[in-house]
């Protein structure tokens, strides 16, 4: 990978570790062992967050690099993509993790994913944290 590639990688890390620290009232720091130990880029409560800032999508790969760094420390995965020039980030969750948390079920497998909005990932990690911890959230 050329280092504009890994910079460009690193910038959008921080943008989106920034966006969730406030949207989520929390300070988020990066997993900055992650190259050495192929894992997630930051974690935030029992969710494995990946960010992706790419023109061109890889999404199979990128799932499965979501999933396998999420799973292997028994987390769920997210994972964050912005294109080179647009303004906000796309979200992307499992559509069977997102109705685990919000209390559906369905014919989904780890291949279905689903695209939402900031917001609607901020509540869903809000609401997983509220179920297993309901004095944990802040404010």
């Amino acid at each position: 990978m050329a280092i504009n590639s890994r910079q460009k990688g690193r910038r959008g890390e921080l943008e989106v570790a920034k966006l969730l620290s406030t949207a989520l009232d929390i300070e988020v720091k990066l997993n900055y062992e992650q190259a050495a130990t192929g894992g997630y880029d930051m974690k935030i409560w029992g969710w494995a967050i990946e960010v992706k800032r790419a023109e061109n999508p890889e999404w199979s790969a990128w799932q499965r690099q979501a999933l396998q760094s999420a799973w292997r420390e028994g987390m769920m995965p997210i994972l964050f993509h912005r294109r080179n020039h647009a303004r906000n980030w796309d979200c992307y969750l499992p559509i069977s993790v997102f109705l685990v948390v919000w209390g559906g079920e369905g014919p989904f497998t780890e291949d279905d994913w689903m695209r939402v909005s900031l917001d609607v990932a901020v509540a869903t990690m809000k609401k997983s944290l509220s179920q297993k911890n309901p004095g944990d959230l802040p404010g």
